[in-house]
């Protein structure tokens, strides 16, 4: 019997001999495979592989084929293809062969039916065979799966010795795949059987199965691509096995959980791993450890690996969906990760409870005792859900809403629930993450979709119903006629479950799929019933099933009236998402609303024409999108329904509206989705060939045929006379603006169809009618009249002739009642010979001329004056045109011209040319057509020389009219008219635009009419674009016209500035502060202008709003109209258009220097509040620190350093370490400078409040000691003298007056203004209270040593730096003398002498002197000294003297 197999942990230990106490099958003789030739490889192979065949499967335990079958595997990778094929047959067939032995042995082993001996010797020698094929064959497959890569990186010379080199032979690259699923297959086979029986331990029966499983299922290629599908199941077999049969599953689950961290590519194989031994063995063992050991992995340990939470978390998903059941029971031990910080383990989690509900809740359990369980377990995941859609995370938010959307789709959310679902994502609509709203949307989509109410969801329809069957219901129910009209929430619940039940039923019948719920088909009941029906309680019972039913109707139609109503409150919502600058949130919300119009919610029409603008938008996605609206929500039908939808839109549409109307059906012409029969189906309508079609649909019809004539003009060949009949016809009395669109439809007329048409055309004629005649309603003339001018413009071949007559003939109709100089009426109209006395005297005659048609008048001249400028352009560049096709003719005539005639006409012809350039005759053409076109555009209103034209002559009229204020309010629409006609005039000649400027401005400004307010506004906008010169002075008026008490005018002036300034029109300068204080304008529309103005702005150049930044806010901080609050919005908004880095720290740097320009605590604190809400990195923050001399001063403002502080704060919460540091060393200097201001300015108001307190008090006595006097005066006392031990000063001269009156005051001052709580009483010489002259000692106070103590420092050395030398005592003996050091005082003027006893008589205070008791020198001024002491001991009532 041959020795044990002990398999080894590499194929190199068993060349080593076994220790001498063991006896196990060791290599003996190793052929050398490498260095042989290919042939004798073959030779070798075959001659194993014949071997193996003719004897026995155990013959491998032989000595002479173990070594061999041990050399050939070893150096497996070193074979040719067929050699390698031919081996791995060997090895598979004989394996296969001792797998069926093994069986019988195994059966054997069962039935006992031979020598246990012998059996015995039998189990072993399987043992070691299927160990032996085994470990080769695994060592085989998972020697080397990269056989694919390059030869020369698998060719690695063995056991060659050093400095020799030899060519080493290269094996072919080979497709094993074939012979690898075999392999595996049969080491399936293998495990399947029960191996334990024959192993001596279990350690022996699948550990290395399982290990080279592993290795193998870490290739992408085996578990990823189809073909590999069977060698890919039969390793979930392997590892299936060995985890259930073998025990090794502690084992498998530590590697698995450890490649779910390492591969990316496991998940989902695991999982069909997991659910095939759950159902091929029927045992959940694998799972539950696998989700315990999930479970035990620490929730902080995915958040530093991302890559395995998103593995791990997809592998629940996909075992979720496998294993449901299994994994509601186990669900528990993961719910510590929902509380995790890795967010990709919430959204796993998220998706992994949606799948439960859907494929485990709905299962209805077959007992009904684990009905209760079931609805216990599916309302715990539901609040989970709704819990976890408050998630810090946005993509744990986004998943639960998708998670919802999925349940509706999987009818999966119960009618309860179905409004709280709503509510939840309509409240997501305002979420701060793109994500989420776009989530949002989409559930709120999918919610309508799948919605049980019904296909109509009109708020009106609904609450209709309610109200009637709620009232029905109270009288079959008289238990509720005392009861609140609102239903029980318990039962409306209940009511709601057993619908819902009875809907399972339903759309469980085959024949009732395509139905909806019993509450549609109640509510159609209900609508369609006769009253008489419906009157009794006992007949809606018997007919509706009863009460139980009615409630649960009830119950339901409240839920759709609720659900109703929360789609249609999101509209509002939606309007604002379609001005969103994320194209997610457009895109969703054109979706949403779409969808919302097919179901006909509330709202939603409004809102689809706020689609139609974005047709218009630069953003690819967001226009295709419009068009995909387009075409599903109008252009689906037949083609009458479509141009009847069509008519529709356009007749409801506003001016707006139409030019994007106009835009989508010219896409959809020219994409061939309005079809010739829709174009037949509208011109039925316009012709009234349709049923039932009124003016107000041709009209609309007509303008649907001229957006469609715009891409195809063919269209309107054949029907020019119909055009014309009921255009201008009787229809057009009816509809006021049919004859506005005729003159459309044939401006829109083909190049073949306008040269069709010549001067005698009755359209002309029919067109002069329509401008002169009073046919149309004053509503819709001026219009009409617009665009018959047009029309004349673009299809007469004479245009300014005919114009010309129109005019002379309307003038002379509107002036024919004026008085000529003979006292004669006018006939001839204002001519040019007669301009001066019309002028004078229109004015004075006004009362006479029909207003009316003064106004059309002047609309009429006005814009044929305008016009003409148009048709002069035309005609210059038609000219040019010409020219330059000619050019170009003469140029290929040339080059034809050199092919053909010989070299010399060539040279004679270029040498023409070229003299022809240098002379310049082609820039000579061009100024000569210049100044032609110059030269007539002065002619329109100015004339030639002293000739003056129609319009020349009628142009004085209209600034007459503009300036006659009182004449124009009795006449609002010859008041506009002229305004208008003033405008156009302006735009065509430059001096006349000039010398009414001022004119204009007044207007705009204090005309009452806001029509005529945004009139001037807009027509200043056009001056600004041909005349920028001439409004450059005027800017400062234009940026007011924002600043309008009316919206409209606000609005204008908006768009007008935005499009000036945006279009390089005009130089942006600080007066763009009037438009940022819009930003929080009244009206919402305006401030939303406002801020795409400056988000458009931001996207020019070098975001021009940098530059302008701190000029806005200097201008805005002193403006007193805007708030605190606007003023901290208007900054925080701006600053959110500036994102550079760089331009970050440049405004830093900035809005720092603008501290040290201003000393207003307001602006302080607005540059302070700037630099809080900017964002701050380590560059630009210490950049900031740098700055700090700039505004340390400012440090003491309350407010600036609560922003400073607030912006360290922001800060700190993401900052990095190095960020920290610099955080810390700013934090610090803020704190201590602004405590230091803070002691700096406390310090000086005790100075400034002592010092007004004293002056008070030296006021209050000099005027007792001025009464005293004059009482003694009045009493005749005579006073002694007091004794004097200085020299005897004349009090004739001013120094002595001085010094006397000095020192009466200081004496005062010291007697009288101060307590002595604190003091410390005493006398130089106390036994001497009363002297022998009589005299009396007053007895001053001297400081303690507390009282010295609460002399602040500072203070005392301001206040003894700001003494004059003069005033502080030349000695210390008779001054004043604090008890207090001062340390950074000059040494003459540090201290204060203490103030000795003073000897004064009683009685004699007023005329007492202060004099030192040497009586060497007299104290000079001593009242400034006493202030100086004042000022140093501070205003501490304590420290002050007492008398």
């Amino acid at each position: 019997m041959a020795p044990r197999f002990r398999v080894p942990a590499a194929i190199e230990d068993l060349m080593r001999p076994p220790d001498d106490d063991e006896d196990f099958l060791y290599v003996h003789e190793v052929v050398e495979v490498e260095n042989l030739s290919p042939g004798e490889v073959h030779q070798l192979v075959k001659g194993l592989a014949t071997e193996l065949a003719d004897k026995d499967v155990l013959s491998i335990e032989e000595q002479s084929l173990f070594d061999q079958s041990y050399s050939l595997v070893r150096d497996f990778k070193h074979l040719e293809p067929p050699a390698r094929g031919m081996l791995m047959d060997s090895m598979c067939t004989n394996f296969v062969q001792l797998n069926a032995s093994s069986s019988i042995l195994i059966q054997s082993l069962e039935d006992c039916s031979e020598d246990p001996l012998d059996l015995l010797h039998q189990c072993r020698s399987h043992s070691n065979a299927v160990q032996i094929y085994a470990y080769f064959l695994m060592y085989m497959l998972t020697t080397d799966e990269a056989d694919s890569e390059p030869a020369a990186e698998m060719s690695v010379a063995r056991g060659a010795p050093k400095g020799r080199s030899r060519k080493k032979h290269v094996p072919q690259a080979w497709d094993w795949g074939s012979l690898r699923t075999r392999c595996v297959k049969v080491l399936a086979g293998a495990v399947q059987n029960d191996l334990h029986r024959i192993f001596e331990s279990q350690k022996q029966s699948g550990g290395m199965h399982t290990r080279a499983a592993f290795k193998m299922m870490e290739s992408r290629e085996i578990t990823e691509k189809a073909e590999n599908k069977d060698c890919k199941e039969a390793l979930y077999v392997i590892i299936s096995a060995s985890a259930i049969k073998y025990n090794y599953q502690i084992s498998i689950v530590a590697t698995m959980i450890h490649m779910l961290h390492k591969h990316e590519h496991v998940p989902i194989p695991f999982a069909e791993l997991v659910s095939l031994a759950e159902n091929q063995y029927a045992a959940s063992s694998l799972a539950v450890d696998l989700l315990r050991a999930i479970g035990q992995i620490d929730p902080s340990n995915f958040e530093r690996d991302n890559a395995g939470a998103d593995n791990v978390g997809l592998f629940l998903e996909e075992l979720g969906g496998r294993l449901p059941k299994l994994m509601v029971m186990n669900l528990s031990v993961l719910m510590c990760h929902l509380d995790g910080k890795s967010y990709k383990m919430r959204n796993s989690l998220v998706k992994l409870i949606g799948t439960l509900l859907v494929k485990a809740i709905k299962e209805t359990s077959e007992s009904e005792s684990n009905e209760g369980s079931r609805l216990r377990n599916e309302q715990t995941l539901l609040n989970i859900l709704i819990e976890r859609s408050r998630d810090t995370s946005a993509h744990t938010r986004k998943h639960v809403l998708r998670t919802w959307a999925y349940l509706c789709k999987e009818h999966a959310v119960s009618i309860g629930h179905w409004n709280l679902v709503s509510d939840l994502a309509a409240g997501r609509l305002e979420d701060n993450a793109a994500i989420v709203r776009k989530s949002a949307l989409q559930l709120l989509g999918t919610l309508l979709e799948y919605n049980p109410f019904g296909p109509q969801l009109r708020t009106a329809a609904f609450e209709a119903t309610y109200e009637k069957y709620k009232e029905k219901l109270g009288t079959m129910d008289p238990r509720r006629e005392d009861e609140s009209t609102e239903l029980d929430p318990s039962l409306t619940e209940d009511t709601v479950e057993r619908l819902e039940g009875d809907d399972e039923e339903v759309t469980n019948d085959p024949d009732a799929q395509a139905a909806s719920v019993p509450v549609e088909d109640d509510i159609d009941a209900v609508k369609t019933a006769a009253p008489e029906e419906l009157t009794t309680g006992s007949r809606f019972a018997s007919e509706l099933g009863g009460l139980e039913q009615t409630r649960a109707l009830v119950a339901s139609l409240e839920a759709a009236l609720r659900f109703s109503k929360c789609i249609a409150s999101t509209m509002p919502m939606l309007g604002q998402l379609l001005a969103s600058s994320t194209i997610g949130d457009v895109d969703g919300a054109i979706q949403l609303l779409m969808v919302c119009r097919q179901f006909d919610v509330d709202g939603s029409e409004l809102c689809i024409r706020k689609i139609m603008p974005l047709v218009f938008s630069q953003e690819l996605v967001i226009s295709i999108a419009v068009d995909d609206a387009f075409k599903t929500l109008y252009l689906k039908g037949a083609p009458s329904e479509i141009a009847t939808s069509l008519v529709q839109l356009t007749l409801e549409a506003s001016l707006g509206d139409l030019a994007s109307i106009e835009a989508l059906v010219g896409k959809s012409m020219m994409r061939g989705d309005i079809t010739p029969g829709t174009l037949s189906a509208l011109w039925n309508i316009f012709t009234f060939n349709a049923p039932t079609v009124t003016p107000d649909q041709c009209r609309g019809a007509l303008a649907v045929l001229c957006m469609a004539a715009k891409s195809n003009a063919k269209i309107l060949r054949s029907n020019i006379q119909n055009i014309l009949d009921i255009g201008f016809g009787r229809w057009a009395k009816d509809d006021v603006m049919l004859a506005r669109y005729a003159c459309i439809a044939l401006q829109r007329l083909s190049e073949e169809d306008r040269m069709s048409i010549r001067a005698s055309h009755k359209i002309f004629s029919i067109l002069s009618n329509l401008i002169i005649g009073p046919g149309l309603p004053e509503v819709c003339v001026y219009s009409a009249t617009e665009q018959a001018l047009n029309v004349i413009y673009e299809l007469h071949p004479t245009p300014e002739t005919f114009s010309s007559t129109i005019l002379v003939k309307f003038s002379q109709e509107v002036f024919e009642c004026l008085p000529t100089n003979n006292g004669h009426s006018e006939q001839t109209g204002v001519s040019p010979d007669n301009s001066n006395r019309s002028n004078s005297s229109l004015l004075h005659d006004f009362s006479s001329i029909n207003a009316e048609k003064l106004s059309r008048f002047l609309f009429v001249a006005a814009h044929i004056a305008l016009k003409h400028l148009v048709y002069i352009e035309s005609c210059v560049k038609r000219l040019r045109k010409q020219r330059g096709d000619r050019e170009k003719a003469a140029a290929n005539a040339a080059s034809e011209l050199e092919e053909i005639e010989d070299q010399e006409q060539v040279n004679h012809a270029d040498q023409e040319e070229n003299i022809s350039k240098e002379l310049g005759l082609n820039a000579s053409e061009d100024a000569k057509l210049d100044d032609i076109v110059e030269q007539a555009e002065k002619e329109i209103v100015s004339g030639v020389k002293n000739r003056t034209f129609l319009i020349g002559a009628i142009a004085p009229i209209v600034v007459k009219l503009c300036k006659a204020s009182g004449v124009l309010q009795q006449n609002p629409k010859l008041k506009s008219s002229a305004v208008l006609a003033l405008c156009k005039l302006m735009a065509i000649d430059a001096n006349f635009c000039e010398r009414n400027l001022q004119l204009l401005f007044t207007i705009a400004r204090n005309s009452s009419e806001d029509a005529i307010r945004s009139n001037c506004v807009i027509a200043l906008g056009d001056l600004a674009l041909r005349f920028p010169n001439l409004l450059e002075p005027w800017l400062d008026h234009m940026y007011a016209r924002v600043h309008d008490s009316s919206g409209s005018v606000r609005k204008n002036s908006v768009l007008v500035l935005s499009h000036l300034i945006l279009n390089d029109m005009i130089k942006v300068k600080g007066h763009i502060s009037e438009l940022a204080i819009h930003v929080e304008d009244e009206d919402q529309r305006i401030s939303d202008l406002v801020k795409l103005f400056f988000h458009e702005l931001s996207k020019k150049g070098n975001n021009p709003i940098y530059n302008l930044f701190p000029d806005i806010l200097s201008r805005l901080s002193c403006n007193a109209e805007v708030s605190q609050d606007s003023f901290y919005t208007i900054m925080q908004f701006l600053m959110g258009t500036i994102k550079k880095c760089k331009q970050m720290e440049g405004l830093i740097e900035k809005l720092c220097n603008r501290f040290l320009g201003t000393s207003e605590s307001r602006q302080w604190q607005s540059l302070a509040y700037c630099l809080s809400q900017l964002n701050y990195t380590q560059s630009s923050l210490r950049k900031l620190s740098d700055s700090f001399k700039f505004y340390e001063h400012a440090l003491g403002d309350d407010e600036v350093f609560g922003h400073l502080k607030a912006l360290i704060i922001k800060t700190r919460k993401l900052a990095k370490a190095e960020l920290k540091l610099v955080l810390n060393e700013l934090e610090e200097k803020l704190v201590q400078c602004h405590n230091e201001r803070k002691e700096q300015e406390t310090a000086t108001l005790k100075a400034e409040t002592h010092l007004h307190r004293t002056r008070a008090m030296q006021t209050q006595d000099n005027d007792e000691i001025q009464r005293e006097d004059e009482k003694a005066t009045n009493g005749h006392v005579v006073k002694e003298e007091p004794l004097s031990l200085e020299p005897e000063i004349s009090q004739n001269t001013p120094q002595g007056a001085g010094l006397e009156r000095a020192s009466r005051n200081r004496v005062l001052d010291v007697a009288d203004s101060h307590s002595s709580s604190d003091h410390e009483w005493w006398a130089e010489d106390s036994n001497d209270d009363e002297n022998d002259n009589g005299r009396q000692r007053l007895r001053i106070p001297k400081f303690s040593k507390t009282t010295a103590e609460k002399v602040d420092k500072n203070e005392r050395t301001v206040a003894l730096k700001n003494v004059p030398a003069q005033d502080l005592p030349s000695r210390s003996s008779p001054s004043i003398k604090l008890k207090k050091e001062a340390e950074d005082v000059d040494d003459e003027a540090s201290t204060c002498s203490q103030v000795s006893e003073v000897d004064m008589e009683e009685g004699d205070i007023d005329a007492a002197s202060t004099c030192s008791p040497e009586g060497d020198e007299c104290i000079g001024d001593l009242d400034d000294a006493s202030s100086t002491c004042s000022e140093i001991i501070g205003s501490d009532s304590d420290s002050l003297y007492s008398s």
